[in-house]
């Protein structure tokens, strides 16, 4: 079922769209990190946003030397060196976005590798959106997987997550997977400027439930007065993992992002027991908006 803008509302009188104003990344020098600062610029870019880069260099925890004048002389050695490429490293950000026609600033940062999610954290906690790779591939950062959950809980940010592969996000259809939780409604809201640009968004549901579908047509109400050219959908479940539905569909859609809630349940459940969340992202090979 297509919902459209109530007769009401006109072109003339439809709420402006929620724009992405500022969007946060980072770069430490692993595999991932030239191709996620080329698509956080390219969706600055798009959206007219500011980007803000956390570029990252690691110092080894100087406890692990011990208190000898040796180990002190060696951990001010890493350092130093640390310093030195962490500042080439930002200068390297800065001319490249020079060129990007984007607004942009780069911070740098020589952490610890526990302390890097605590430091992208504090950049992601006042931006529309983080940017971060796929923390479950193969090829993943050694600091992927803290990343995103640092962006998700101690940022409160929603995160899109990006596979390298992916040079430009794609919004002319988009799949929101609908459970009725508070996560999805929260991921909703935050890629609301990019479902308005979107040609077709798809509410999908996973199997029959009277009361997600009864508040999946308010969502989509809600967003058809926003502009949104929303439809409804429900997809059995056919045995499949909910995962394997969700993506099967985004790809007969053509869809380029997906849409969805993170952790629903208990962070500890989904590390260890898996969960939707975690199948998606080791799955996915299209990008996904998350917020939790």
């Amino acid at each position: 079922m297509t919902v459209t803008s109530d007769a009401a509302h006109s072109a003339d009188t439809a709420p402006a769209p929620t724009r992405l104003r500022t969007i946060v990344t980072y770069v430490d020098g692993e595999a991932a990190s030239a191709a996620r600062l080329d698509t956080a610029a390219a969706l600055a870019r798009t959206h007219g946003a500011h980007l803000s880069v956390l570029a990252i260099a690691h110092d080894p925890n100087i406890a692990a030397y011990g208190m000898t004048m040796a180990g002190a002389t060696m951990a001010d050695d890493f350092s130093g060196r640390a310093q030195a490429e962490v500042e080439a490293r930002a200068r390297e950000i800065s001319e490249r976005l020079q060129h990007e026609g984007v607004l942009f600033d780069v911070e740098a940062a020589v952490c610890t590798i526990p302390d890097v999610d605590i430091r992208l954290a504090e950049c992601a906690r006042y931006a529309d959106l983080a940017l971060v790779e796929p923390p479950y591939a193969p090829d993943a950062g050694s600091t992927a997987a803290d990343a995103l959950e640092a962006v998700l809980f101690r940022g409160d940010t929603p995160v899109l997550i990006c596979p390298r592969s992916v040079e430009e996000i794609r919004t002319g259809a988009i799949l929101v997977a609908w459970d009725g939780s508070d996560e999805a409604l929260h991921a909703v809201n935050a890629a609301m400027g990019l479902l308005r640009a979107a040609g077709e968004v798809e509410i999908a549901m996973i199997g029959e439930d009277i009361e997600v579908a009864a508040d999946a047509r308010r969502l989509a109400a809600k967003l058809a007065r926003h502009g949104v050219a929303v439809s409804l959908a429900t997809h059995p479940a056919d045995g499949r993992r909910t995962a394997e539905i969700l993506l099967s569909r985004a790809k007969a859609l053509q869809a380029g992002l997906l849409v969805m809630g993170a952790y629903s349940h208990s962070r500890l459940r989904e590390r260890v027991l898996g969960g939707v969340t975690r199948e998606v992202l080791e799955l996915t090979t299209l990008p996904v908006l998350m917020a939790h």
